[in-house]
């Protein structure tokens, strides 16, 4: 839900509670779209379970905003009248400017049920004495999905609050059973009131065990991770055993987080047992940079052999591959085992694209190793 403060002035009372709600509040993208089927159907079923208990009951079924999404009831309003408004319509202005719509859908995604009794105020500005039950309404997740809100007018004024009417919905509202989070007076030590899941998350410097927070041992050269639940060991140290001990880099070595060791060799050397070892590099050849494999490539004009650097050699009418360790023809050459053999192109004939054989002309086709007129 939106954390912000309601201004207490009439005129903002007026335009929160009458007004259509903004387009941003209407929401119109396919997600929200489908929470707000998923409210309208939830809706119509508490619907028919409060119609056979009582008669004088109305519900609103709301978003995570609390943007009312479908109405079923009386207190003097249409659903065209209530739908797509805010729930401080039903707040009295004295009630909006005291943050009172907020609270109490804060106080529902936060216990799971809420029920009180006090003044309503209906579409048309008039008042009455009525029950109220505001349920939060979440996915397995954990994740708000929007409330419940019912609202029973009571013949005259009584102080008892119900136990979340959980009999009168059969089974739809049982707040017992919802994944909410803990009141606060619930929390342990070290904890602060999440606002879905759990109910709880503990402090930053705390982890969870069981149903407490305890604190998190930091050894030394070690630090809080981001998260505030976990720590890690300074730029240097290395977690051994719960314990942070110094890296010793190696000669020709350098520190590195992502290696197991937590160092790396340097160019031109590559890992031993405890050491870096220089890689030898033959001639015609130079330096990969990997410490994978040799750690070395052949020069252009030159292909591995064995652990050595070989010559490519060039027939005439070739040249150098792409690759530089493999030849290829001219174009009207063709590969004949280690020479490149000139293409014999017949009468009525042309080199074709790959330019080691040939197709016939125009109005030509190709007939033994000869071009037929068609």
């Amino acid at each position: 839900m939106r954390n912000r403060a309601i201004p207490g002035d009439s005129e903002w009372v007026q335009e929160q509670a009458l007004l259509p709600a903004t387009a941003d509040q209407r929401r119109t993208d396919r997600v929200r779209s489908w929470r707000r089927r998923v409210l309208q159907r939830r809706g119509a079923l508490m619907h028919t379970a409060l119609v056979r208990e009582s008669e004088h009951s109305s519900l609103a079924m709301l978003d995570e905003t609390g943007i009312v999404v479908s109405w079923y009831g009386e207190a003097g309003a249409s659903s065209e009248q209530v739908v797509d408004r805010h729930v401080s319509q039903f707040y009295l202005p004295k009630q909006i400017a005291g943050n009172q719509p907020l609270r109490d859908l804060r106080a529902a995604a936060v216990g799971g049920c809420i029920s009180w009794e006090g003044w309503r105020r209906r579409t048309d500005g008039t008042t009455f004495w009525g029950h109220v039950v505001i349920e939060a309404i979440v996915l397995r997740d954990g994740r708000l999905q929007g409330y419940s809100y019912v609202m029973r007018a009571a013949p005259e004024r009584v102080t008892r609050r119900a136990s979340c009417l959980a009999p009168l919905l059969l089974g739809l509202c049982v707040c017992a059973s919802m994944p909410v989070a803990a009141a606060p007076s619930a929390l342990p030590d070290h904890a602060l009131a999440s606002r879905y899941g759990s109910g709880w998350d503990c402090k930053r410097g705390f982890r969870r065990v069981g149903d407490i927070c305890a604190p998190i041992t930091v050894p030394a050269h070690a630090y809080l991770d981001a998260s505030g639940s976990s720590w890690r060991c300074d730029r240097g140290y290395l977690n051994v055993n719960d314990r942070c001990i110094v890296i010793q880099v190696p000669q020709n070595a350098y520190l590195d987080d992502v290696s197991g060791k937590g160092w790396r060799c340097d160019r031109n050397f590559r890992e031993g047992p405890d050491a870096c070892v220089p890689i030898t590099v033959p001639a015609n050849a130079h330096s990969s940079g990997s410490s994978y494999g040799h750690g070395w490539d052949c020069d252009r004009g030159f292909r591995l052999l064995g652990a050595a650097c070989a010559p490519v050699a060039v027939p005439a009418h070739g040249f150098l591959s792409r690759s530089g360790d493999k030849w290829e023809c001219e174009r009207g050459f063709r590969k004949d085992d280690t020479a490149c053999v000139a293409v014999q192109l017949p009468a009525d004939a042309h080199l074709d694209y790959s330019g080691d054989s040939w197709t016939c002309d125009g109005g030509f086709h190709t007939h033994a190793d000869i071009c037929a007129a068609d």
